[in-house]
């Protein structure tokens, strides 16, 4: 469908011939697809587009049906919206706008934005027993000092100490903050009145999604609602640089204990996926640390 679509945003184009340019790139629609509906009679993508004064993309979600037929715009968003989640069977969703968390009705309308948890991103939300849904997403904890906190006289500079790798990864600079996997719990029936609100790593020095490219596929609830399962790195500074393997680690909501799954594997292990029934667990895993681009391999673990 991707295929399909990016075809049709380019037809214009192709009636007379050009010289394709970084101008003429930058105009075409992105599109990427965020759901399908559990019924299976409705697909849910977005369309990004770019802006080249302002230097900046607007992603604009709509419907269309699986037989085909013609899109409609389904999120009223000034900005950008993504992440549409369907949730209670589908009489819902959630997503993601302006920074934060909304629910809204399966057809887009009398959306409501999480506002106890602003600041959070990568979110994943899952149906728990009656009208709860459990929320699972990353949010910047500062956990080190800064250079103002090292020299609160030097209020004004604008300097980073750096005496370690990792200082810089890709695009974004390594700082005193963290992103950590936090979970909540929220009462749709009660004004999505939330419930409960845990940061379930809270002395790490790590991320969670591991940086630099992964998001929300590096966590999930167990069917039953009682496990976190998510995808760490826990090194610091050089050790992080150097080293490749990541482990899957299990999070028990009841007794707040947390245990390595993965130990032993010295490569990336990635993308848990429960089965429907909670009893198995699938990921993926390369073999040898140090390694950035070693064969995937997929992996079922028996988690009884």
């Amino acid at each position: 469908m991707k295929k399909i679509a990016f075809a049709l945003l380019l037809a214009p184009f192709l009636t007379v011939a050009q010289t394709m340019s970084p101008e003429l790139l930058w105009e075409l629609g992105r599109v990427s697809l965020d759901a399908i509906s559990p019924d299976g009679k409705t697909a849910i993508y977005g369309v990004t587009r770019y802006n080249l004064d302002e230097n900046k993309g607007t992603r604009t979600v709509y419907s269309i049906p699986t037989k085909g037929g013609e899109p409609k715009v389904f999120l009223q968003e000034n900005g950008s919206a993504y992440g549409v989640q369907y949730i209670k069977e589908g009489t819902k969703i959630a997503y993601t706008a302006n920074g934060g968390l909304k629910i809204a009705n399966a057809d887009g309308s009398n959306a409501m934005q999480i506002g106890d948890i602003e600041g959070g991103h990568d979110f994943k939300v899952f149906d728990l027993e009656k009208d709860m849904i459990l929320v699972l997403y990353s949010k910047a904890v500062k956990m080190m000092k800064n250079t103002k906190d090292l020299y609160p006289n030097l209020d004004k500079a604008e300097a980073m100490v750096i005496d370690n790798l990792m200082y810089r990864h890709w695009n974004y600079w390594n700082d005193e903050s963290f992103e950590h996997l936090h979970y909540a719990i929220i009462d749709l029936a009660d004004g999505n009145k939330i419930m409960a609100n845990k940061d379930i790593m809270p002395d790490a020095n790590w991320d969670v999604p591991v940086p630099p490219f992964d998001g929300s596929e590096d966590y999930t609830l167990s069917p039953d609602g009682k496990t976190i399962v998510y995808v760490a790195k826990p090194k610091f500074g050089l050790e992080f640089a150097e080293s490749t393997n990541t482990d899957l680690y299990a999070y028990n909501l009841e007794t707040e204990q947390t245990v390595n799954l993965t130990e032993g594997m010295m490569g990336y292990d990635e993308n848990p996926s429960f089965s429907p029934d909670g009893k198995l667990l699938a990921f993926t895993s390369m073999e040898r640390d140090g390694y950035e681009s070693d064969a995937n391999l997929l992996w079922i673990m028996n988690m009884e």
